[in-house]
């Protein structure tokens, strides 16, 4: 969170004397410090009012409570009706200070998983905030929006609920250009006994859309296709199975290593597209967050292509700087590498002589270096590092397969990174003038049997190429 006055983060709820910058807003008492604002939450077993006075002690600017506090003077303290309501007022206040193309998304199940596929999508276009994990309530959401800064390009955040009007009050402080809604699930029925009142629940996502806004909503859902929403957002169907929807999967293929499809957009035509993950459902949430991305303006190839890098374990940051054709991840030598991926990006200008030497001058070349470091004494045995390049016709190909990521001395069996030992994968490929970006994507397994990937996308028009 970015220092604000508190007369601004408190408009509509009250003041506090002196006007004190405020440095962040926490619930928990235990993070409260100089220049907090600690919002008192009574929930099932705790009651943050008890806990008001330790929030000042560590230094809080001010609390926000429901009822007096003993001992709390009045001018550190701002008395609301209800805090939770409260939070997402301070989150709206918060959020009007700053401009991303914000992405709401909703559904009786898929959320967490469709946020990751558009963060995959937005974040191949720039800086992309999302909700961390499902923290999608009146707290979680909040949150979510204190993280924006100047920096964030781009945004998606998750909205759940437990009854009638609680979605209506987070898309309001959130804003959102355009939403998804995956469908209209049992989930709620104990709280909204019919599936009716959940649609309507989920609908109030439209609420906080502006004129003109896209509603991505799943084409194959009973409930979705048929519903009424504001005549003027632009509804958008997406689907597996219904002819009639705007965007389509087409010619899906699933294997151990994911799943590959054709999307069929009435507006952009067919495009290839692969996925790190199996199952129908999957492919819907991919389908939604392509739909969302596309009708919000973005390039509908780089947004197709960018679905493959959702699901990994680590996605790479937008890099640090550029110059020219050459772009650094990280600053660091690998030994002081603190990320578990790392990836150094250079073209001609930055290539040593002798490789300028071997390289026609018109023609971009690009080195890969990424680094592993395992943690915990837990090894990897790597088995696959794949590369797919994507061109502006929409033809993917994958180039670049090798289980010898770590030398010809390994015969081409699967190398092995073991404790805490950091080893350096080294590619250099040459970028032609039709290719849109590259996918890179490493496998393996612990020493426990879990899977291990790493991910990441490279947009060539981002760099000049």
């Amino acid at each position: 969170m970015q220092p604000v006055l508190s007369s601004v983060l408190l408009r509509g709820l009250g003041a506090l004397a002196g006007d004190p910058e405020i440095a962040s807003v926490v619930t928990d008492s235990r993070e409260a410090g100089p220049g907090s604002l600690f919002v008192c939450i009574r929930g099932e077993r705790v009651d943050g009012h008890d806990y008001a006075l330790r929030a000042l002690e560590a230094g809080a600017a001010g609390v926000v409570v429901q009822r007096p506090v003993p001992g709390v003077p009045p001018e550190k303290c701002v008395q609301v009706p209800d805090a939770l309501d409260a939070m997402i007022r301070l989150g709206a206040n918060y959020r009007a200070l700053y401009s991303p193309l914000l992405a709401g998304v909703t559904g009786s199940v898929g959320k967490t998983t469709t946020k990751e596929f558009c963060y995959a999508v937005f974040s191949s276009f720039g800086k992309t905030l999302r909700t961390q994990g499902n923290q999608n309530n009146e707290i979680g959401m909040p949150n979510t929006l204190f993280r924006l800064d100047k920096s964030v390009e781009y945004a998606v955040v998750e909205m759940g609920m437990q009854g009638l009007g609680e979605i209506r009050k987070l898309t309001l402080a959130a804003k959102p250009a355009g939403a998804v809604i995956t469908c209209i699930g049992r989930s709620h029925l104990e709280q909204l006994g019919t599936r009716e009142n959940i649609l309507r629940a989920k609908l109030e996502i439209c609420e906080g859309l502006p004129q003109g806004a896209p509603l991505v909503v799943n084409g194959d859902d009973d409930y979705l296709p048929g519903a009424a929403v504001r005549p003027d957002l632009e509804k958008v169907l997406f689907a597996v199975e219904n002819p009639d929807a705007d965007v389509r999967a087409l010619d899906i293929v699933s294997g151990a290593e994911g799943t590959r499809f054709t999307i069929a957009d009435k507006a952009h035509g067919s495009l290839p597209a692969y996925i790190p993950a199996m199952g129908l459902h999957n492919v819907r949430n991919a389908l939604s967050a392509y739909a969302l991305a596309t009708r919000l303006g973005l390039a509908p190839a780089a947004a197709a292509a960018a679905l493959a890098l959702a699901l990994g374990l680590a996605l790479l940051p937008s890099p640090g700087r550029r110059s020219g054709y050459t772009v650094e991840w990280f600053q660091q030598e690998a030994a002081d590498v603190p990320d578990q991926a790392f990836i150094r990006i250079y073209t001609k200008a930055a290539l040593p002589v002798a490789v300028k030497q071997q390289t026609a001058e018109s023609t971009p070349v690009w080195e890969y270096n990424l680094f592993i470091r395992e943690e915990n004494g837990v090894g990897v045995t790597v088995s696959e590092l794949t590369c797919v390049r994507f061109y502006k016709s929409g033809k993917t190909d994958i180039y670049a397969t090798t289980v010898d990521v770590f030398g010809e001395r390994n015969g081409g069996r699967p190398s092995y990174i073991g404790g805490r030992e950091m080893r350096r994968l080294s590619c250099g490929r040459t970028a032609d003038r039709q290719s849109i970006g590259e996918g890179w994507m490493l496998r393996g397994t612990d020493d426990h049997g879990n899977p291990v990937c790493f991910t990441t996308y490279i947009p060539f028009e981002r760099y000049g190429n």
